[in-house]
């Protein structure tokens, strides 16, 4: 039996971006060309369209896509896609212009039960007269799928002479089906053959030409297509075009001929293609430094190629693929940088250039190292920093959770209470005045002659504050202040009517021709503007029995007819530049006393619906609002805490159903409203302010990413000199700037035209550290060298250098405070550093300066860097060096010390105080000192000592530490645990995994109540390990067993402990702040079952912040592993289990075989880790399948509550027991799945969407 289990759920935070497959085709209809694009296990559907890319579709398969291609069945007017994925399954699929969805033609897996797999990675090709379909698995073997008039055939293997496959492609215009192989020899002598494909005989024969010894370099061939014909063989040096043409003889018979010529190019490696002629005369040509160009073949009458000529064009991204898509455009597919669509120029530009970049699609892969940063100190918004791309496309990108806002103009301005914009007339199209109200005073800002400057408004009164204010009908202004409602020509500024209250207004809200006013002792007065905006009438008053402390008066499109009609009240109208309605039949009201939210009818003011907010903090602010379809009601709480309502109208009159808490920030919140890209958003006021938008039908929320700590108020700002802007007030500034686009995720770019390695962060310098390696171009050709960069926290920019020995490469960097630090003497100033680096290294950028800058007073951190000295012949580089580095208070960068090692320092990590350092086959084990034992008096060169050493390894390359535990990941021997002793100065072996595995890397899950340890190796698989301490024999305790299992179908590189989504607040979840919901019982009574929750440990049945891993692959994903407790994983299996069969597989692809672990060795089926993936879909339902997934869920928790009650039975407890177990998450998943078992509640689909939503804003 398996150990008491770990649970997790496994979610893509930011999906794959790394284009790995691209081809156009006429896929949606025979008259329109689109664009094909594969992104991991996504498949991306365009439209070329005026000269752009417009996006179809974008959908995930059940699997990795390693082959993508297209051919037009028989009698078909359009194409179909063929999709091959990473474990030999694939799928043709059409598409269904009535639906606009993809269909499935033919599903199968052409996996063998023996063979090796292709060391060229598996590759599918088209033969081009749509006769078969080609795949290269196995070496040695080609596999075909025969096609004709009645569709595909059974699939059949071709046998190869030729292991060494280079490349393989089908011939144009050949009668037979013919393949041309590129091979290399067992001499390294590299050929090419052709050969036809025999299906009946499952054999192939010798083809109409082959040609021995084309140049060694040779690593790509080029079908020609017809009428020309034949094949380019490309190498690194020259391109040759090979073909058999027909010679007559002087005896009038004809014989077959080489026709065969060349044209040298400078030394490149040549990586893809693409075709932009019908008649295959011209070709385009991506090498691996991001050049573009163009082969022409110029041919006689004849078609017969007589020249080859090269041109160069430009420079782009590196291409992993290109395709032509007519019409000078061009589409650059990247998996190390960025995607590109261009446009090609007969002419060149000043730069030498025929190239125009239209448009960039961001990609962050392949991700070799990230770190992870509190972007505040309020731990709510983090960044991920990552080391993205290879060569001239390598980058920094950081990536946010969070919209960022682009900053256009700010103003010292401290102490606005209130912020409105304003237009000249309500039907301008762009704002003009500035509104901003202060404790005794009202100031005016107004754009004129493209300059802004403060104005005044004669009808306004500017020696108060302003309560509210806006454009009404008629080309009026609108002023609300304590006293009265002032009515202004918006051209004169003429006061055209006042109305004074009988008491002090304190809050108000309105429409175009509406106004509520709440009055002090509770008194709510509702005004109307006339038609011809000249006047103001006081249509109904309402008395409360307390105070007022907010309203909203806002229409919701979908609520004012139907409001009308139920109450025979007036009909509703409509503003005709708008589609929504120029007045609101309710205004919302909430108290001051008893914490109630109402609802009134306009114009009588008769309450029509009431509502408890439980809670004992009062409401600060409230929106009706209508976001993608639906109206809510918002109510904003001073201590932060958001709670949303559906303004259900479903009934005769409207209700406030489906009740929502969530926290936002720690202080109060305050709603404003804008339009971004033709959407309703809200933007919520606070310390953490957040904006809101509607998804698929869902309420998603996005930080704003800003310096300012807390914004109080919001106003658009759409205006001719700021267009598309919002205006944002703080205790001292006033900040106009444009958000960019709303996305769940923020990417910045950092350029460094160089690889980046590996990347660390310090936190007490705020600087990060960079190994990268920097590639020139020399007469001798292509030189690297490795080199550590500095960068300065907030904006990046570079603030050293250190350049590395050459043939030394940079493997590892951390950071590491040493408890016996004693290299920064007590004041301050830094010792045994003569120089600020060695002869032939620069320790900085920019000028240089002496050495003994400040260092800061107390124990300093240092950068670490473990290198390797790598030289040809050795097996395993012999050396290394660790190098010891530190920031000065000057911000330049000094090398205190360096230590020569045996072996290559594969990673690095602090540990106890000490530098714990994995070297060749070794952990070992550093301090850093003077060499003497009375530390108090160094005064010489300090040193790294060595304290342990631990040798049980093959290779040790990856590091990790929580407390004084190490965790090993080796090359073969997969997973170590050792212990340190600072006290002993020793190495325990504690567990190991005994499994062969291949590590791609290594982290430790905190948060749980025991050590489990996650490991992901070669082939895409996450496991989690579990260290049995209390385990009864020593045998137990010493091995790591495997608790979890899972596909993520992608190749990792880095772990980082955390998650991009900070929890501000982790409340108790028996406190106010957790969130609950009502569901019905069969006999229609409403309990409270307490799920609903956006506390952390609520949702997950854990401790917030510590119990989530951050994942980066090489295709650009981000992901998380969120561990769960036993009942919240129950929950989500039990969704997982029913959305398996909700969704329909594209392409027939098997979810289990996605997911399921599988390497050389063995094959284990997905266990204790969630697919969140697949189980977030289901907010993606439409109502109807909802309502038959949650039927199934429900039946599946049943499922789960009779087993739950006999476990408890056969343990001889009772359900008391149960909760005790789970006392840390009180309220959570597992009091859900108990209380529903005792009360057989079933839950309702917004039970189990909010749950999912909520789980789905953790990462």
């Amino acid at each position: 039996s398996y150990p008491t289990m770990s649970y997790s759920y496994v979610v893509t935070s930011q999906k794959a971006t790394a284009v790995s497959h691209a081809i156009t085709c006429s896929f949606t209809a025979a008259d329109e060309k689109n664009l094909i694009v594969a992104k991991g296990n996504y498949l991306l559907v365009y439209a070329v369209r005026n000269g752009n890319l417009e996006l179809i579709m974008e959908t995930p398969l059940f699997g990795k896509i390693k082959s993508l291609e297209y051919y037009r069945p028989s009698a078909a007017v359009t194409d179909s896609l063929f999709v091959l994925t990473e474990r030999k399954s694939f799928c043709v699929l059409g598409y269904d212009g009535q639906t606009n969805k993809l269909v499935t033609r033919a599903v199968g897996n052409v996996r063998d039960r023996a063979g090796r797999d292709i060391e060229i990675g598996q590759r599918g090709l088209i033969d081009p007269d749509f006769r078969m379909i080609g795949m290269m698995l196995y070496e040695g073997h080609l596999k075909v799928i025969p096609v004709d008039a009645n569709g595909m055939k059974e699939a059949v293997n071709i046998a190869l002479e030729e292991t060494r496959v280079i490349d393989i492609k089908f011939l144009h215009a050949c009668a037979r089906p013919t393949v041309c192989v590129l091979y290399q020899d067992n001499r390294g002598l590299r050929h090419v053959k052709t050969l036809h494909v025999e299906v009946r005989e499952k054999d192939s024969s010798p083809g109409p030409w082959s040609q021995s010894n084309v140049e060694f370099g040779a690593s790509l061939l080029i079908p020609v297509p017809a009428p020309i014909g034949g094949v380019l063989v490309v190498g690194a040096s020259s391109i040759t075009y090979i073909n058999q043409t027909t010679t007559i003889l002087p005896t009038g018979e004809s014989a077959p001929q080489m026709h065969i010529q060349a044209v040298e190019i400078a030394p490149t490696l040549i990586s893809n293609y693409t075709c932009i002629a019908e008649d295959g005369s011209r070709f385009l040509l991506a090498d691996h430094r991001g050049v573009l160009s163009v082969v022409v073949l110029r041919t006689n009458a004849n078609k017969e190629v007589l020249s080859l000529v090269i041109d160069t064009l430009g420079t782009t991204s590196i291409a992993e693929n290109l395709t032509y898509l007519g019409d000078g455009l061009l589409y650059v597919g990247s998996i190390f940088g960025d995607s590109q669509l261009i446009r090609l120029h007969s002419q060149k530009d000043a730069e030498g250039s025929n190239i125009e970049v239209l448009a960039v699609h961001p990609n962050i892969g392949p991700i070799r190292d990230m770190c992870l940063v509190d972007n505040d100190k309020q731990g709510g918004q983090r960044q991920l920093v990552t080391c993205s791309g290879a060569y001239k496309d390598g980058s920094l990108r950081v990536i946010r959770s969070g919209i960022g806002l682009q900053e256009q103009a700010s103003l010292e301005v401290g102490g606005i209470k209130g912020l409105w914009s304003l237009r000249t007339n309500e039907r301008d199209a762009f704002d003009k005045y500035l509104v901003q109200s202060f404790l005794g005073e009202t100031r005016i800002l107004a754009i004129e002659n493209e300059e802004m400057g403060e104005v005044e408004i004669d009808g306004f009164s500017s020696q108060e504050p302003t309560l509210y204010c806006a454009n009404m009908q008629g080309g009026t202004l609108v002023q609300v202040t304590a006293r009265s409602v002032r009515l202004v020509d918006s051209e004169s500024f003429v006061l055209l009517t006042e109305y004074t209250a009988p008491r002090t207004i304190t809050v108000a809200s309105g429409t175009l021709t509406q106004l509520t006013l709440a009055l002090s002792g509770g008194e709510l007065h509702y005004l109307e503007i006339d038609e011809a905006g000249k006047s103001i009438s006081l249509v109904s008053t309402m008395q409360f029995d307390q105070d007022i402390a907010c309203v909203s008066l806002r229409p919701l499109s979908t609520a004012s007819e139907e409001l009308s009609e139920a109450m025979d009240l007036e009909p509703v109208s409509y503003d005709s530049a708008s589609t929504a309605p120029a007045r609101s039949s309710i205004v919302a009201v909430a108290m001051w006393t008893d914490n109630t939210v109402r609802l009134h009818a306009l114009p009588t003011l008769e309450e029509i619906c009431r509502v408890q907010l439980g809670t004992d903090t009062q409401a600060r602010d409230i929106l009706l609002v209508t976001l993608g379809g639906k109206s809510y009601l918002l109510v904003g709480l001073g201590d932060g805490r958001l709670i949303t309502y559906t303004v259900d109208f479903s009934t005769d009159l409207p209700s406030l159903t489906n009740k929502r808490n969530g926290v936002l920030g720690t202080h109060r919140v305050t709603f404003s409203v804008f339009e971004n890209a033709g959407a309703l958003c809200v933007f919520a006021a606070c310390d953490r302010p957040t904006i809101m938008y509607s998804k698929n039908g869902k309420i998603l929320f996005s930080v704003l990413d800003v310096n300012q700590t807390e914004f109080t108020n919001m106003a658009p700002f759409h205006s001719e000199l700021f267009p598309h802007c919002l205006a944002l007030s703080s205790e001292t500034s006033l900040l106009i700037g444009v958000i960019e686009d709303i996305q769940k995720v923020h990417i910045q770019t950092i350029a460094l035209n160089q690889s980046p390695r590996r990347i660390t962060h310090s936190a007490s310098h705020s600087v990060y550290g960079v190994t990268a390696e920097k590639t020139t171009r020399t007469a001798k050709g292509e030189e690297s060298r490795d080199r550590v960069l500095f960068f300065e926290d907030g904006n990046l920019a570079q603030i050293g250098v250190y350049e590395l020995d050459p043939l030394e490469h940079g493997l590892s960097i951390t950071t590491c405070v040493f408890d016996n630090d004693s290299v920064s003497n007590k004041d301050g100033t830094m010792s045994g550093v003569s120089s600020p680096a060695p002869a032939g290294h620069s320790s900085h950028a920019g000028s240089s300066s002496s050495a003994g800058g400040a260092a800061g007073p107390g124990k300093s951190e240092y950068f670490i860097v473990g290198t390797a000295h790598v030289v040809n012949g050795e097996t395993e580089p012999s050396r290394g060096r660790i190098l010891v580095f530190e920031i000065a208070a000057d911000r330049q960068v000094f090398l205190v010390a360096e230590k020569e090692v045996r072996g290559a320092v594969h990673a690095v990590v602090q540990t106890c105080g000490r530098l714990a350092a994995g070297i060749g086959s070794k952990l070992s084990v550093f301090n850093l000192a003077g060499g003497k034992e009375d530390l108090s008096n160094f005064t010489g060169q300090p040193e790294l000592l060595h304290e342990c050493s631990y040798t049980s390894q093959i290779m040790t390359l990856f590091l990790k530490t929580k407390g004084d535990l190490i965790l090993i990941g080796d090359l073969v021997r997969s997973a170590t645990v050792v212990r340190y002793s600072p006290s002993e100065k020793k190495l325990t072996e504690m567990a190991r995994d005994f499994h062969s595995s291949y590590l791609r890397g290594v982290e430790i899950l905190d948060g749980t109540s025991e050590d489990i340890f996650l490991s992901t190796d070669n082939y895409g698989n996450l496991q989690c390990l579990r260290h049995q301490a209390e385990a009864a024999t020593d045998e137990e305790r010493c091995k790591l067993e495997s608790c979890g299992e899972f596909s993520v179908g992608e190749l990792l590189n880095s772990f980082r402990r955390g998650s991009l989504v900070g929890q501000p607040i982790d409340a108790d979840t028996s406190s106010s702040t957790a969130w609950h919901s009502s569901v019905k019982s069969p006999t229609g009574e409403k309990r409270d079952t307490g799920i609903l929750s956006n506390n952390y440990q609520t949702i997950t049945g854990l401790r917030a912040g510590t119990s989530s891993v951050l994942y980066g692959g090489v295709s650009g994903t981000v992901g998380n592993v969120i561990a769960l407790s036993e009942e919240s994983y129950k929950f989500f299996a039990a969704v997982e289990r029913v959305m398996k069969r909700v969704v329909v597989s594209i392409g027939g692809l098997n979810h289990r075989d996605w997911r399921c672990l599988q390497n050389d060795l063995r094959t284990a089926v997905q266990r204790n880790m969630i697919d969140g993936d697949l189980v977030e879909m289901l907010l993606e339902l439409d109502r109807e399948a909802l309502l038959s997934a949650t039927r199934e869920i429900n039946d599946e928790l049943t499922l789960v509550f009779a087993s739950s009650a006999a476990a408890v039975e056969l343990a001889g407890g009772n359900r008391a027991t149960v909760h005790a177990s789970s006392a840390q998450s009180k309220a959570s998943t597992g009091d859900m799945l108990l209380n529903l078992s005792d009360q057989r509640i079933e839950l309702t689909p917004e039970d189990i969407v909010h749950r999912v939503e909520d789980i789905s804003r953790l990462h």
